[in-house]
């Protein structure tokens, strides 16, 4: 058979073989794969925000604020109460009372004689008519706290979703840190392969080799910090989202850059405009004012009027009495409380006033915050320019060190430091790429951009 001939079926063969070796190899693994559920960073969000407590305890006082604004527009209305009064009079005399007497006549045993009694019912209706406007301003303020507590809702769902977003970008670094080690590791595991068969030959000495198994038993101690880094990065993760066997999880995201410019002044303005803390601070001034108008109204005259029935039943001697209608109207006027109302007042116009400061505050805080993190994006963007340039630079510098130690112009000692700077400069990519999906979401939540449906 021709030797041509010969190698060809070779090739084919070795091609089967690697093909044979590849479907092995994958349905090796596929079980592994079908084991493990897919997260992305949307379903992370999903998962914390129906695992969250303080998320339902946020909504549960949606729901309480809810009532308390239904409960309050229940003033308006008529109270209708009903009442029964029963009263026995064993010693009366109702001889005493002309055309009570009970008339003379045969003895008759004083055995089962009841005493005389009063039996009285009836049902009323009170309507306030004025109250100072105490239950408009009370009204107010539970509507404004159904608006504060969809705010703290707000609030507290912006903080999750930036808490979820960088702990599964925690992940996602991590996990790139593991494949950068394990490359660095067979980088190194090569060139002492290579230093080996040099020394073997002679043409090395024993500490060049030396120097290479000591980098690559560094390396090793590396990855396993680096998978231990990613164990602890999922475990804190599955805290927020709620899982309890993190092995069952994948993570399919990965740190990618795209640009975009943002305008900090811009931020500032929407971020006092739209954070729910601004919102929650102006709420809690209106309703400071509201309860001064409330304080001043229980010291203003209260009108009211009132309509029901009665019924009266007298029993032994006693005459009943047709059911009566009763119609009636009262009013209150505060006289004298020893300048309690006024006292009252100024405890309600210095909470006020404290509140417009707490809220001045807050503003000039938030507006620090926007900046900062605008601040930090523009120089995280130009840190991820130079680790790109400073990864290109380092590539053609290990490179060039190699082709150099070949020819013997380098040590062993300048290949190891090449290698070793690349393996620093890609890190430092991971680290502003991670930190550039991080500041993203802080921003959002710091300009008052993470929005969320309404809870009903």
């Amino acid at each position: 058979m021709p030797l041509c001939i010969v190698l060809k079926l070779n090739k084919k063969i070795m091609k089967m073989n690697k093909l044979v070796l590849m479907v092995m190899g994958w349905l090796m693994i596929t079980p592994n794969l079908q084991a493990q559920e897919v997260l992305s960073l949307e379903s992370c969000r999903e998962m914390a925000l129906s695992h969250n407590r303080d998320l339902k305890t946020a909504a549960l006082q949606i729901q309480e604020a809810e009532s308390n604004y239904k409960l309050a527009k229940k003033a308006y209305l008529p109270s209708i109460e009903g009442s029964a009064t029963g009263i026995m009079m064993p010693t009366l005399n109702l001889d005493l009372f002309p055309g009570m007497a009970i008339p003379e006549g045969p003895a008759i045993p004083p055995i089962g004689v009841e005493s005389p009694g009063i039996l009285t019912a009836g049902v009323f209706a009170v309507q306030p008519i004025y109250t100072g406007g105490k239950i408009k301003a009370v009204n107010e303020q539970a509507k404004l706290g159904k608006a504060m507590s969809q705010e703290n809702y707000n609030l507290t769902y912006a903080e999750l979703i930036e808490k979820t977003d960088e702990a599964y970008w925690n992940v996602i670094a991590a996990k790139e840190g593991v494949k950068l080690t394990k490359t660095y590791v067979e980088m190194l595991d090569s060139l002492e392969s290579q230093m080996e068969l040099m020394y073997n030959e002679g043409l090395l000495p024993l500490s060049e080799k030396l120097k290479v198994s000591v980098q690559k038993n560094q390396a090793v101690l590396e990855q396993v910090k680096a998978e231990n880094q990613v164990t602890l990065a999922i475990l804190f993760l599955s805290q927020i989202i709620g899982i309890e066997d993190e092995t069952k999880y994948e993570f399919i995201d990965e740190l990618a850059f795209q640009s975009s410019t943002i305008n900090i002044q811009e931020g500032v303005n929407i971020g006092l405009a739209q954070r729910s803390e601004i919102k929650l601070l102006d709420n809690h001034i209106r309703i400071n004012e509201l309860e001064q108008k409330v304080t001043q109204a229980d010291y203003l005259p209260q009108v009211g009027v009132m309509a029901g029935g009665m019924y009266i039943y007298g029993n032994n001697g006693l005459d009943n009495i047709d059911p009566i209608a009763v119609v009636g109207g009262t009013v209150r006027i505060p006289i004298f409380h020893f300048n309690e109302s006024q006292e009252k007042k100024t405890v309600a116009r210095l909470q006020t006033q404290k509140a417009i400061h707490e809220r001045d505050n807050a503003s000039e805080m938030i507006s620090i915050e926007i900046k900062q993190i605008g601040y930090q994006l523009e120089e995280n963007r130009r840190s991820i320019a130079i680790a790109q340039d400073n990864i290109t630079q380092a590539q053609e510098s290990l490179e060039e060190t190699k082709i150099s130690f070949s020819s013997g112009l380098n040590t062993t000692t300048e290949v190891l430091q090449s290698q070793s700077e690349l393996l620093r400069m890609q890190f430092e990519l991971i680290l502003a790429l991670k930190n550039h999906e991080v500041l993203k979401t802080k921003w959002l939540r710091a300009t008052g951009q993470i929005h969320n449906p309404p809870i009903r």
